[in-house]
């Protein structure tokens, strides 16, 4: 099992840098005018923390508490908890259980779905 730190390593080693929306060549909204460089970056670092807890469940393939998630991914308790209470809240997770632990929740089935009435299978193949 690894440690913390390669886990840690491991897990940025590959992540694309934040970026603004700029560098994509799309322009800033009147709303995200007002954010800071560091503020887009803050999110964007929450986003992709996120994604590593969604990962994370999806490997593990069972249930977990949310400090055995900040542990498994390299990232802060409190972080951890705050993005596992909005994941909860738009249904991207589940409780299961009274005990704490979290799943993939079924909006993921839903958002799946409405890839899929989108997706050419024919074509892709």
């Amino acid at each position: 099992m690894p440690t913390n730190a390669s886990s840690r390593a491991a897990a940025t080693c590959c992540k694309p840098q934040a970026r603004s929306p700029e560098a994509f060549g799309l322009p800033l909204s009147q709303g995200m005018s007002l954010m800071t460089e560091d503020t887009i970056k803050r999110r964007a670092r929450g986003l992709d923390r996120a994604f590593d807890i969604l990962d994370f469940l999806k490997e593990k393939a069972r249930p977990m508490r949310p400090n055995e998630i900040a542990s498994g991914i390299g990232s802060p308790k409190s972080t951890v908890y705050e993005l596992v209470a909005s994941l909860l809240e738009r249904r991207i997770l589940e409780t299961v259980g009274k005990d704490g632990h979290v799943y993939l929740g079924r909006q993921l089935y839903f958002l799946g779905q409405a890839h899929l009435r989108h997706f050419d299978f024919t074509r892709e193949a």
